[in-house]
């Protein structure tokens, strides 16, 4: 207060005197934010100053959903202060593996989160509930199912895998032909058929002795290669002299090759010469087993008797020989 006087009198005034110092705040430490979700940044500062947000706001506190830096700059009459708070945004992970798969059987499909890098920084990838890794490869039919985690939560997604079978041709490992050909035809199995040699034919006609290799492929694009050794008879007759009969589809059976015939009578006897297999058809081979009971024959050598008469001569010849019986 101040008082003055004079002849003429005396008066008196106040003023008040308000001390400030230039305005300082902390916008607290950089913060990261879940699936935009809301948060309040500012600060309050004494004596009513001027506030200025980067975005243009001019209230103390704003109210934020998307990242960014924010830059707050307080004025009062002894200057300006300015600090700056940077907000991340983070969501919960949402992984995306595809539609429904098939591979074929041999294959394997490499499966992956469908998220960014970036994404799975910081995030733990869990396959089938346990394996821990951003990818995985899967060659099992089922359902597979991922899980991704970060501190914004869990998410999921899965995918059936289903396993096509190799085409297969249905043919034996190995035959044997006596006629002036032998026809080869896959015509029924709905494949693709290509041999060794380019040809693209589910039929094929083969005149010789070989190894023949063909490769098929399905409708679902499954491929396979498989080969079939062929032998022709060599002259009149043929007949091996030994077969195994263990069911893995090679040499399985024991039979006679001759084209012509007119009539046909095979037997085979053990060494005490009872007959373990009687036929009267050249194309019907012994398949190791007892006529009488049908239980297998014990390994060793075996005599056969063949009696036919061929279509040109009209007479009847006997051949006769060995097999052995091999497993």
């Amino acid at each position: 207060m101040g008082r003055a006087t004079n002849s003429c009198g005396d008066d008196q005034d106040q003023f008040t005197v308000t001390y400030e110092n230039l305005p300082q705040f902390n916008l607290g430490p950089d913060t990261t934010l879940c699936n935009e979700e809301w948060v309040s940044i500012g600060a309050v500062v004494p004596n009513q100053p001027n506030y200025l947000w980067s975005d243009g706001s001019v209230t103390p506190k704003i109210r934020i959903n998307a990242a960014g830096t924010y830059t707050l700059t307080v004025t009062n009459s002894c200057g300006s202060y300015r600090a700056q708070k940077t907000v991340s945004m983070r969501y919960t992970p949402q992984p995306d593996l595809g539609p429904d798969q098939f591979i074929c059987e041999g294959e394997e499909l490499r499966l992956k989160t469908g998220l960014t890098e970036s994404t799975l920084v910081g995030a733990t990838v869990k396959w089938q509930g346990r394996h821990e890794r951003h990818e995985i490869s899967a060659k099992n039919e089922g359902i597979w199912r991922v899980e991704v985690s970060n501190d914004c939560g869990t998410g999921r997604d899965s995918m059936e895998l289903n396993v096509h079978l190799l085409p297969t041709a249905n043919l034996p490992k190995d035959t044997t032909f006596c006629d002036a050909e032998l026809i080869i035809d896959l015509t029924g199995e709905a494949l693709e058929v290509e041999w060794d040699d380019g040809q693209i034919s589910a039929r094929r006609s083969i005149q010789e002795s070989g190894n023949y290799v063909f490769h098929l492929t399905d409708e679902n694009g499954c491929q396979a290669t498989e080969r079939i050794a062929v032998k022709r008879c060599p002259g009149e007759f043929y007949y091996p002299n030994s077969f195994s009969p263990n069911g893995d589809g090679a040499n399985d059976f024991f039979r006679l090759y001759h084209s012509g015939l007119k009539s046909f009578h095979l037997t085979i006897y053990n060494r005490w010469n009872e007959v373990m297999f009687e036929s009267y058809s050249i194309d019907e081979g012994w398949d190791g087993l007892r006529a009488d009971n049908q239980t297998r024959c014990p390994l060793g050598q075996y005599i056969w008797k063949a009696e036919y008469k061929e279509e040109v001569k009209n007479t009847t010849r006997v051949v006769t020989g060995k097999v052995y019986l091999v497993r």
